[in-house]
């Protein structure tokens, strides 16, 4: 419960600064994968009036984005799924997916397959923004990046930090063409 409210805290500037850099005209369904309190999606929905949105994570989060999400005014546009974003249904239909923060999480080959999944679950010119720490292309920096795969190596299964071209060529395979690329805060970056 810490590190998720721990997590809305930190999110509010970068979900705020997000959503404001993407053009959002024709966005009527968001898809927050792995949102954990809800921080971006509630932010994409004060500016798109009436999009609806759809959380996919684990319970635990989604009992702490169900607060945030009814103190926005949000409860009756948003749809909370319970699950496991490697392996539960996403749903399809999305104008809109983000994913936040989470491909460090996971190996080359989930992110592979992830990616193929929501290129699935979009509509017709539909928009998938990926934001994380990347390394440069050799792996031995950003000092920040740099230390985030470590902690990834020691905290999960296969996670990493991952290159730019590495996200590039994921999106590639997945049949993605890149229309937008830039720094978002401190360290992260946005594809």
């Amino acid at each position: 419960e810490a590190f998720i409210r721990g997590m809305a805290n930190i999110s509010v500037m970068s979900a705020a600064q997000l959503a404001d850099a993407l053009d959002l005209e024709g966005v009527h369904k968001v898809l927050d994968l792995g949102g954990g309190p809800g921080i971006y999606l509630i932010e994409f929905l004060k500016r798109i009036q009436t999009a609806t949105g759809v959380i996919l994570d684990y319970e635990a989060p989604l009992e702490i984005a169900k607060e945030y999400i009814d103190r926005a005014g949000f409860t009756s546009r948003v749809k909370l799924i319970s699950g496991d974003m490697l392996k539960t249904p996403m749903g399809d239909g999305y104008d809109l997916v983000i994913l936040s923060n989470l491909i460090h999480s996971f190996s080359r080959g989930e992110n592979r397959q992830l990616f193929k999944d929501v290129f699935e679950a979009l509509s017709s010119g539909g928009r998938f923004v990926v934001k994380d720490f990347p390394l440069n292309e050799d792996r031995t920096g950003p000092v920040f990046s740099t230390l985030f795969a470590i902690n990834m190596y020691l905290g999960t299964q296969e996670g990493n930090a991952y290159t730019l071209n590495e996200w590039k060529e994921w999106l590639s395979e997945a049949g993605f063409i890149i229309s937008q690329s830039f720094p978002l805060a401190k360290h992260s970056y946005v594809l």
